[in-house]
């Protein structure tokens, strides 16, 4: 940042100083031919300072409309990244729906609910991995959640599909709930 400041400061200022330095020292020699070497000095200095002074203004302003933009690009990005989180969690929320569903039909023996079940973690796995990453994928497919309870009234035969199916609504709510807002 330091060398930033510098680097502009140079382009702004050297062409100023010498016009300054020239312009001032053409005037007092013109109306003034008579003064002494020191006041001389003393005007020199005054006029270097005064164009340094300039230059740090310009050289300011320009960082100060770098950063406003900065900050807007920031903002805009920023509003960007909540609406895809919002929209990942409105997703996987159905995710977790259709997961309910399938869930009932488990309860109830549908014959269906295997292929069903299969296409839903096969899409939830894809959806998981194109947007959290792939870390969230193998999260899925692996739940560490085990379902020790079962509807009273359920079919052996459908308890592991069933528990499996909790398992990963589970991770899905896990997401859901893990995902800053």
């Amino acid at each position: 940042m330091f060398a930033e400041w510098l680097k502009d400061l140079w382009k702004e200022a050297w062409g100023r100083w010498l016009f300054l330095i020239g312009l001032g020292s053409n005037v007092i020699t013109f109306f003034l031919p008579g003064l002494p070497a020191q006041v001389l000095r003393d005007i020199g200095i005054a006029l270097l300072s005064a164009g340094f002074l300039w230059a740090n203004f310009n050289v300011y302003k320009k960082h100060r409309t770098s950063i406003s933009q900065s900050e807007q690009e920031i903002a805009k990005l920023d509003t960007e990244q909540t609406q895809k989180r919002k929209a990942v969690k409105n997703h996987l929320a159905q995710f977790l729906k259709e997961g309910q569903d399938i869930q009932q039909e488990w309860e109830y023996s549908n014959l269906n609910a295997p292929q069903e079940k299969k296409d839903w973690e096969n899409r939830a796995e894809a959806y998981l991995k194109k947007e959290l990453g792939e870390s969230y994928a193998v999260r899925f497919r692996g739940p560490t959640l085990q379902i020790v309870s079962f509807p009273a009234d359920m079919n052996p035969k459908m308890r592991g599909q069933w528990g499996e199916t909790t398992a990963k609504m589970a991770m899905l709510n896990d997401f859901i709930s893990g995902l800053p807002n």
